[in-house]
């Protein structure tokens, strides 16, 4: 009985894997998905001529003083200051390039591997499909296009990081959008 409770909360991977998971790979007939695509963040690059200068206001030469209260809620405390002739700051080049959310393949054959759906979440996710095609016609135009599973209003990916913080519960994914905040939650078929 124990496990029939428990089991709910096994229907997730990795985030990546989940944030990633496309329609024509959720099986509903059969209570099985696909997980052959996953999302993740990759770092941005410059795409700018002079990356010095062109993340100038974000460097930072001199460390934090040791009673540092401006990023005492930091996980790792200060951060390092930068370096000289410093290229790093990327994200704020108007020219970045290469970053960003994307969609990529699992590293492993065996991450692909199908994965049963509980019982329990298929008519919830066939609600979720019928409120996002009903998100779809309303976005109309402004809609983009994936094919995901869980996505914003229009149609975009959900960022890793606003689900991490949002802190989704496998109860409340529906409501958010979001999927269940259980990273490497489920073992390996």
């Amino acid at each position: 009985r124990a496990r029939q409770k428990a089991e709910p909360a096994r229907v997730t991977r990795r985030q990546g894997e989940t944030l990633g998971l496309r329609w024509p790979y959720v099986d509903l007939e059969a209570e099985l998905f696909h997980p052959k695509w996953q999302l993740q963040r990759l770092t941005w690059r410059h795409g700018c001529d002079d990356p010095h200068s062109c993340g100038a206001r974000l460097h930072r030469f001199e460390p934090c003083p040791p009673d540092c209260t401006t990023h005492k809620t930091y996980k790792r405390g200060c951060p390092k200051p930068c370096v000289k002739k410093c290229t790093k700051h990327a994200s704020t080049c108007p020219e970045r390039k290469e970053g960003g959310l994307v969609f990529t393949r699992p590293k492993t054959k065996k991450s692909q591997n199908p994965v049963p759906i509980p019982p329990v979440f298929v008519p919830l996710l066939r609600d979720h499909k019928e409120e996002q095609d009903a998100m779809r016609a309303a976005a109309g135009e402004l809609w983009q296009e994936h094919d995901i599973v869980f996505c914003r209003p229009d149609g975009c990916p959900l960022d890793e990081l606003t689900c991490a913080t949002s802190r989704c519960t496998v109860q409340g994914r529906l409501s958010t959008g979001c999927p269940p905040d259980r990273p490497h939650a489920t073992p390996s078929p």
